[in-house]
């Protein structure tokens, strides 16, 4: 009894390892936009290289600084997806921000604007693009260089 006892509590230990390792360490990606269009030029452009560790995504890679420059706390793990929301702002009582969802096991990415307004309490969502990403590593990460982008 008491070795079936101590299997147990070992496999228990073994899984939990394995489960606290794909979580804490941090993950780069690079994200590709199926069509690229004006009206989520600025998604783009900030979400082309993203690094997500368990709480924190950051995004807008600057290559000359070698560092992200912007963050987001607002992210949520589901069993096969992230989704986290970036730029946040207020234009004349109407909050927007982005919504971007990464399904773990495809690697695409949908893009979504959503719109709140805060004198009526209504949220809007338009319509939604799709990026396909791919894992990086943070050395690959550090050679990039950017170029302009044209639309």
């Amino acid at each position: 009894m008491k070795k079936l006892l101590a299997i147990i509590v070992l496999g228990l230990l073994y899984c939990n390892v394995g489960f606290a390792a794909e979580y804490t360490t941090k993950t780069y990606i690079n994200c590709e936009p199926k069509f690229k269009d004006k009206w989520f030029k600025t998604v783009i452009t900030d979400v082309k290289y993203i690094g997500f560790n368990p709480s924190v995504i950051y995004y807008e890679w600057h290559s000359k600084k070698k560092k992200f420059l912007k963050k987001s706390e607002r992210f949520k793990v589901w069993d096969y997806q992230y989704i986290f929301q970036i730029n946040h702002r207020l234009d004349d009582k109407i909050y927007k921000w982005d919504e971007l969802q990464i399904d773990r096991y495809t690697g695409i990415m949908k893009a979504q604007k959503w719109y709140n307004n805060t004198l009526t309490k209504e949220k809007h969502v338009s319509s939604d693009r799709e990026f396909h990403c791919e894992k990086i590593e943070e050395k690959d990460l550090l050679k990039i260089k950017t170029k302009k982008q044209k639309f």
